[in-house]
């Protein structure tokens, strides 16, 4: 299971008024892994990623610029509950399951 190393530092990153935070994970995790943590992030209206480097992976999040305390602290509660929902998360159908399910749906629209 994939966890945050609060043993570790995080990265913050200022460019003007934005800050970029590199939160450090425990272990390396894949590139379906890092895919499924961006998906989830997206549903979440969230400007975030992950990354895997040689022995650790990483959670890249972007803050609101001029976001307050109570914004930003949810942010990062948000960005870091992501990491256990990326491990259970199932990769997303097949593009060929998908084109079916359009399909079927057109088919019913068209009558």
């Amino acid at each position: 299971m994939t966890a945050i190393d609060a043993g570790a530092n995080i990265d913050i990153v200022w460019e003007e008024q934005r800050a970029t935070v590199r939160i450090p994970l425990d272990d390396e995790v894949s590139q379906e892994w890092c895919r499924r943590y961006r998906t989830l992030a997206r549903r979440q209206n969230l400007t975030a990623w992950a990354e895997s480097h040689p022995s650790r992976g990483w959670v890249i999040a972007e803050l609101p610029e001029g976001a307050d305390q109570p914004e930003t602290v949810a942010m990062l509660d948000t960005v870091r509950d992501l990491v256990t929902e990326a491990d259970a998360a199932s990769d997303p159908p097949n593009p060929g399951e998908t084109d079916r399910v359009v399909q079927a749906w057109w088919a019913k629209q068209r009558g």
